[in-house]
């Protein structure tokens, strides 16, 4: 699966990666954590930049992006070959633009009791733009559904095609899809243009930027100063300082899956 980040109505360039930090709020932050004003007092001679801490703060953030499957900062999702017009003329709030592929149409997509469901690849929805059918040329709508047809779970990415009262000269192939296919699953058939993210995750998920700091810190100092801390002999100040990152190591890994939850659910699984 290939993505690539965009900025939306550009030629060339790419948007900078967002981040749920503001940097000059978050650098004072980091400098006070107790952790790394005890590693700075007994190895002076190590001096952090801002733009490493900053550095360091973004590939936190970035990795714990990854680790729990969200974005702490809302994209603007669209699928590949989108008319690029289109894709300008949208209002993407500011989003940096990021491209995925379509969805495929399944010849149970509208049978039992799923009602057109579709699980996005990503979740916390903000807001879903758009849905259609494309076929057989994936850059050729076969079908836009109503923007009221469609329900959507947005913490879990969960899209349901509801059809409601509005007017719609829907083709009857849409339906009769899997038929003509042979019951057979058509390859990214169904397309998405949607944003997806945290949009305040200070106020709704504290515990993640939270967590994202403090693993910033630890990242430091396994960087810069435990390697000096083997020459350090000053009344076990190299013992204490190992035994405090070791602690905190413990404590952001038994946070990990209180934050998962937290994020995407409870993860089931059978033996």
């Amino acid at each position: 699966m290939s993505e690539s980040t965009t900025a939306a109505g550009t030629t060339g360039t790419v948007a900078q990666e967002p981040s749920m930090f503001d940097r000059a709020k978050a650098l004072p932050l980091l400098r006070q954590n107790r952790l790394l004003s005890v590693a700075a007092r007994y190895f002076p001679q190590v001096e952090i930049s801002d733009d490493f801490l900053w550095e360091k703060l973004r590939a936190e953030e970035s990795l714990a992006e990854a680790r729990f499957r969200t974005f702490f900062h809302p994209r603007q999702m669209f699928p590949q070959g989108y008319d690029q017009t289109a894709l300008a003329a949208l209002n993407t709030a500011g989003y940096p633009t990021l491209e995925e592929p379509g969805y495929d149409y399944d010849p149970g997509f509208f049978s039992g009791d799923e009602w057109g469901f579709l699980q996005l690849r990503r979740t916390h929805i903000v807001t879903v733009q758009e849905l259609r059918f494309c076929y057989p040329n994936p850059q050729a709508p076969l079908y836009v559904v109503p923007s009221d047809w469609i329900r959507y779970d947005r913490k879990y990415g969960r899209i349901n095609i509801v059809a409601t009262q509005t007017p719609s000269s829907l083709p009857l192939n849409v339906f009769v899809m899997g038929a003509l296919s042979g019951g057979r699953t058509i390859p990214l058939m169904l397309q998405v243009v949607y944003q997806a993210g945290l949009t305040n995750p200070f106020l709704t998920c504290p515990e993640v930027p939270d967590y994202v700091l403090k693993r910033a810190v630890l990242s430091l100092i396994e960087d810069q100063f435990l390697p000096q801390s083997g020459s350090v002999s000053i009344d076990g100040i190299s013992q204490s300082l190992s035994v405090q990152v070791a602690g905190l190591a413990q404590s952001l890994e038994g946070r990990e899956s209180v934050i998962e939850g937290r994020l995407n659910g409870i993860r089931m699984g059978f033996v």
